[in-house]
């Protein structure tokens, strides 16, 4: 069960027509937790993923989720509230590079539009809330799994939280959709001793929960990186090696394949060595 607000064109509009959101996404990131695991999820908005990957590790485990916007916060802590997961703990802020306060956009809640997009720190007026660096404020012995999604941000987290993931050595799945973030990103991250692949899931599930047959979100994917640490081997499906710190997205798919579905023709289950 996931309370949402009806206004809400993507995230909303995909839990009312379907009865669930990005759920290839979730299947995805599931096959990398287990129960018992440590997991944290960067920018969980109203927790329409943060429920299912929370289940996945189960209550012998612990899963962070943080979120900066308020209206959306309290959702989230509402969805987890209703699910009942004990395990989740739920953290009200932005999380970066360094301690600090950063101002929100303005969102009208009261009426249709999209609330998960909007990047922070360069409005004029709207509400201020906490930056959190994530090596002070979540003092976490081990970490399987990151979920990343801050709208621009993720340097500038993955940064704040470079302790962590040295020691921990976590699968991360990081949003990189602004072509501006690219090679910063990607440099990052391979300084870091990780492998990358582009992972392209369609919001869109043809086996959806309602088993609704139409696709409102036709082309609409999400552009995320899994990033693996060195030696990792993970089954292949839809994802595609980054070579270089300039391989767009759109720019290395094999010939032939198409985004927003799963392609019979690049799919296959032989393992991928990273």
């Amino acid at each position: 069960m996931i309370s949402y607000n009806i206004n809400d064109l993507t995230i909303g509009r995909a839990l009312d027509l379907y009865g669930e959101f990005s759920e290839i996404e979730v299947a995805f990131m599931c096959e990398f937790l287990e129960p018992g695991d440590v997991a944290v999820e960067v920018g969980a908005n109203i927790g329409s993923l943060t429920v299912p990957l929370a289940n996945a590790v189960g209550e012998e485990g612990t899963f962070i989720a943080s979120e900066p916007q308020p209206v959306l916060f309290q959702n989230l802590c509402a969805n987890i509230a209703l699910n009942g997961p004990c395990h989740v703990r739920t953290v009200n802020g932005a999380v970066g590079n360094r301690q600090g306060s950063v101002r929100l956009p303005k969102l009208e809640h009261t009426k249709p539009g999209t609330f998960s997009a909007h990047g922070i720190g360069s409005w004029e007026d709207g509400d201020t809330t906490g930056v959190l660096q994530l090596d002070d404020a979540l003092k976490v012995s081990r970490c399987k799994f990151m979920k990343i999604d801050v709208e621009g941000m993720e340097a500038n987290f993955i940064r704040g939280a470079r302790d962590v993931i040295r020691r921990c050595r976590p699968v991360l799945n990081v949003e990189n959709d602004r072509r501006e973030k690219l090679l910063e990103l990607i440099r990052l991250l391979q300084e870091m001793d990780y492998s990358l692949c582009w992972h392209l899931p369609p919001f869109f599930n043809p086996e959806n929960y309602f088993r609704e047959p139409d696709n409102e979100f036709r082309g609409i994917i999400s552009i995320n990186m899994l990033c693996t640490p060195g030696g990792l081997t993970v089954p292949r499906a839809d994802i595609y090696r980054i070579l270089s710190p300039d391989n767009w997205w759109s720019d290395i798919l094999p010939a032939g394949a198409t985004v927003g579905y799963r392609d019979k023709n690049i799919l296959n289950t032989d393992l991928l060595r990273l």
